[in-house]
């Protein structure tokens, strides 16, 4: 199985996408959480705020995971996905690997 590596500054937020389906209710929210380590990281997207309708049931969803406190290391994202009827279908985990890149900036004087 492939990681899947987050690369980010400490103060950037990562972009977490995908579809669902569901052809009776209609889905609620979507709950996705990156943990490394002890840390858990989580963003709930509901509505107007990240997931868009299609006909048939389908959505596509997006949100931002805030990556600030995870340490460098290995981990997992996980999502859940729950419908209007309250039903909740876990998504299975994916593994991840979380990676700070330092930004350096150097002045140079003449």
């Amino acid at each position: 199985m492939k990681n899947h590596t987050l690369y980010g500054t400490r103060a950037e937020k990562w972009i977490v996408r995908g579809v669902a389906s569901d052809s009776s209710s209609g889905i609620k929210k979507i709950t996705a959480k990156v943990t490394v380590g002890t840390v858990t990281k989580s963003i709930d997207i509901t509505g107007q705020s990240g997931i868009e309708q299609y006909t048939g049931g389908q959505v596509s969803w997006v949100g931002e995971i805030d990556l600030h406190e995870l340490k460098d290391g290995k981990g997992k994202l996980t999502c859940t996905i729950s419908d209007e009827q309250g039903n909740e279908y876990p998504v299975p985990a994916v593994d991840v690997v979380a990676k700070t890149i330092l930004l350096w900036f150097l002045t140079l004087r003449s």
